[in-house]
């Protein structure tokens, strides 16, 4: 009676009780007729108000076998419409009993319009309702509704047989696998290949069916389903019917390349590529659809690249799409240039990167930042200009805002990014650190729900920042770095102690204000226990020690027995317990706050010096290569003269023996002292003057080959040693020669120098001098024919002079030993 009452007061209200007192089990049929077929039209209005109004107990009621078939399709339609999107009355019709009549309808009643209201009654009361679900599939409805899909069975029984298996299987695993096992999916393949798409049901079906569920997806594809599907992409198919087959699809290739390698086959880009162009809803889908063939796939994205699907992909990410047809956009470019560098050329060439960065915006939802950053970090990946051309789209600080997401792998690829345009210039680098990426990085350094691959990298990118000298003075506080503190532990991973030392010790050696506040943090205790441990690998310990030395905490104490002693960094054991980052230090000018704009103007300014200093090194080098060249070539022409003047002065000299038994005469005397002073050397060595000409004479071959071993300072010791080994050797054969007798020797003598032709020059020379020499003490023992290493040599000039005169050695050494005496 209070229901009534409240009803009373509200306008309409009455319509609605007095309809629902009509279904009253004491009412006449026609009454029931009446007041169920009303309510099914008030529900559509408000069933909130026709629930409230006790009318679901009564209907309920009416689903018995002796009601007639024209109330209960009447009644059906009134449940259809009050469960219609509303969770409370689909619970208060389920608690009331609805759902084993409804399931006894499907199997007993021979009216087909009974079993099609009966199923979509039932599709109406378990859609996104687990609980209804799970009490449908536990009272037997699956197989029932199964063996609606039957041949002989009305399409419009088929229809909703269909669309309730589908409802029933919607992200509900375990229905999945009743349906699939109960023989459904053969069914709903051959419904899909012998009707007309006049109804989207069965593509439902088989949207629900294999969605996250590989085992269906098999059965899905195994029994043919994908040639009907792609064919339901055509032009001239309902658009509802398209985005139902959209989702199908979507759910058929997602994570399986087999599947998506099959759909490819069957000629679905095409269409795919020209409902990018349809409606919103369409546009979304297929790219959705896309976005799963590509990933992963190399040839699936060079097919779906070919196929001219970029453009139109780049033109859905302005600001006048709708925000989930630009997060698809986004999504599929990601996984169109994803490890491919053709595609990431294509799509940079078409203009994504600067939309890409206006969607990470902070005005736009999370969502859409989040998968411009998955597009924007993937283009910018191993792709050196990409990564230039974000940099001046000014993408680096979306870039950074996006790793407050937090999301794991979009972390890892944007941290990557950042690493690679950090890693190329001090530029990108300053620009970064004025994004304040120091603050996200150490938040994810000391996040332990990240994965380990994102703490290397982090550190990575902050080690880098702060190893820059005109990068590190943007930190003029060590405050966003004091969280690393808490991960020097005994017991965290190698990489991680590793790691944190790094930055560490990179941020103590900016100044003395930053190494007193890590000290005032308590940075010391920790870090001399994690260094005293015996468990700390070498390479740790070498960036624990370089923190140490970074911090000045060195012990100057001589009684240390371990490094233990000095956990507190005391310079002694005895003395006051002041650590040394306490002393008095030379203080430092401390930056002012950094202002972007004008970070921004300077690194312009420092750009444009760059590039002007680049220039001018570039210049400066191709000159000095030229003069290098002219230098060269004008060393090759000397050459080449001085070899055509000395060819000239060879074919014109005359032989002059009179001038070569003057020099034999001075070789032959070169071993006196007198042979030695200042004044015989410089009129040796100066140069002879040509009688006839009256000019001096052209260089000799011997002369040229000088002067190149003495350009070639290698050449001229290799030179030396060979005559010096030369000159040895024939000293070792003359000292074990014995002589009998003088004459002996003196034939010797005279028959070596009378056979110049059987030694072999240099050779000959060589013991022509010799010999030349001995042949002045004929008195001496047969070791006086070598001369003592203490004897001077002869003139360079008389020597060369010897060598190459044309006359007779013979003659000439003749004429000395005559002058000496032998005889």
């Amino acid at each position: 009676m209070a229901a009534k009452e409240e009803l009373h007061d509200q306008p309409g209200d009455s319509k609605i009780l007095r309809n629902s007192l009509r279904i009253s089990p004491t009412s006449e049929l026609t009454d029931k007729s009446i007041g169920a077929c009303k309510l099914k039209a008030l529900a559509l209005k408000d069933s909130t108000k026709v629930a409230g109004a006790g009318a679901i107990p009564h209907l309920v009621a009416l689903l018995s076998a002796d009601t007639p078939s024209v109330i209960q399709e009447d009644v059906l339609g009134a449940l259809s419409n009050l469960a219609l999107n509303n969770p409370d009355v689909q619970g208060k019709v389920a608690a009331a009993g609805a759902i084993p009549p409804l399931v006894a309808l499907l199997s007993a009643s021979t009216a087909a319009r009974v079993q099609g209201a009966t199923g979509k009654a039932l599709a109406e009361l378990v859609v996104g309702n687990p609980e209804n679900q799970e009490k449908v599939a536990s009272v037997g409805a699956i197989p029932v509704l199964v063996a609606l899909l039957s041949a002989g069975t009305p399409a419009h029984v088929q229809d909703m047989a269909a669309h309730a298996l589908a409802n029933l299987a919607y992200q509900h695993p375990c229905n999945q696998g009743k349906v699939a096992s109960s023989g459904a999916v053969p069914s709903l393949v051959a419904l899909l290949s012998a009707r007309t798409p006049t109804s989207r049901e069965v593509v439902t079906a088989l949207a629900s069916l294999p969605a996250g569920n590989p085992v269906n997806q098999g059965m899905v594809v195994s029994a043919g389903a994908i040639l009907p599907l792609v064919a339901f992409l055509s032009a001239n198919t309902p658009a509802y019917v398209q985005e139902k087959t959209l989702a199908a699809l979507a759910n058929l290739v997602i994570n399986i390349s087999d599947n998506q390698d099959k759909v490819v086959s069957a000629g679905a880009i095409p269409p795919l590529v020209v409902l990018l162009s349809a409606s919103a809803s369409l546009q979304e889908k297929a790219g959705m659809v896309l976005a799963y063939l590509v990933a992963g796939n190399p040839d699936n994205q060079d097919k779906v690249a070919s196929a001219g699907a970029i453009l139109p992909l780049v033109a859905l990410l302005t600001a006048s799409t709708p925000g989930h047809v630009q997060n698809t956009a986004a999504y599929a470019l990601g996984h169109l240039v994803d490890s491919n560098a053709r595609n990431q050329v294509k799509v940079a060439a078409a203009g994504a990167i600067p939309p890409l960065v206006a969607m990470m915006s902070a005005s736009n939802p999370d969502g859409v930042q989040e998968l411009a950053s998955f597009a924007l970090a993937r283009l910018a990946v191993n792709n050196r200009d990409n990564q230039v051309k974000v940099v001046s789209a000014n993408g680096i600080p979306p870039l950074v805002m996006s790793l407050s997401f937090r999301i794991p792998p979009n972390v890892q690829l944007v941290l990557i990014c950042l690493r690679q345009i950090s890693a190329s210039s001090t530029y990108n680098r300053k620009i970064v650190a004025a994004a304040d990426a120091i603050t996200p990085l150490v938040d994810l350094m000391t996040n332990p729900s990240m994965p380990a691959s994102v703490f290397p990298t982090a550190s990575l990118i902050v080690t880098t920042l702060l190893s820059d000298p005109r990068v590190c003075v943007v930190f003029t506080s060590a405050t966003p770095f004091l969280p690393l503190i808490s991960l020097l532990q005994v017991n965290y991973p190698q990489d991680v102690l590793d790691g944190t030392a790094s930055v560490l010790s990179h941020l103590a050696r900016i100044g003395p204000s930053i190494r007193r506040e890590l000290d005032a943090a308590g940075i010391i205790p920790p870090l001399m226990v994690v260094r005293a441990a015996r468990s700390t690998p070498p390479d740790v310990q070498e960036q624990l020690d370089m923190l140490h030395v970074a911090l000045q905490v060195v012990c100057s104490c001589q009684g240390c027995v371990s490094k233990r002693n000095c956990v507190n960094g005391q310079t002694s054991h005895e003395g006051s317990s002041t650590s040394l980052l306490e002393r008095p230090v030379a203080t430092t000018s401390v930056a002012e706050p950094v202002d972007p704009d004008k970070v921004m103007q300077e690194l312009l300014e420092e750009e444009e010096r760059e590039k002007a200093a680049k220039e001018t090194k570039a210049t400066t080098k191709k000159e000095k290569k030229q003069r290098q060249k002219e230098k060269k070539k004008g060393k090759e022409k000397s050459r080449d003269e001085q070899v055509a003047t000395h060819s000239a002065g060879r074919s014109v000299a005359p032989a002059q023996p009179a001038a070569v038994a003057a020099t034999s005469d001075t070789s032959a005397t070169a071993t006196t002292p007198a042979a030695s002073s200042p004044a015989a050397a410089a009129a040796e060595a100066a140069p002879a003057v040509d009688v006839a000409a009256g000019t001096a004479p052209n260089p000799t071959s011997n002369q040229l080959q000088q002067q190149q071993r003495q350009r070639h300072p290698i050449l001229q010791v290799i030179w030396q040693f060979i005559l010096l080994f030369i000159r040895r050797v024939i000293r070792q054969i003359m000292s074990h020669t014995a002589f009998p007798s003088l004459e002996q020797p003196q034939r010797m003598v005279q028959t070596q120098l009378a056979q110049p032709s059987s030694i072999s020059a240099p050779l000959g020379e060589d013991v022509a001098r010799t010999l030349g020499g001995a042949a002045q003490t004929s008195n001496s023992a047969p070791s006086a024919y070598l001369p003592t290493p203490q004897s001077p040599a002869a003139p360079a000039g008389a020597y060369q002079r010897l060598r190459h005169q044309p006359p007779s050695i013979s003659a000439a050494a003749s004429t000395s030993t005559g002058a000496h005496g032998l005889e």
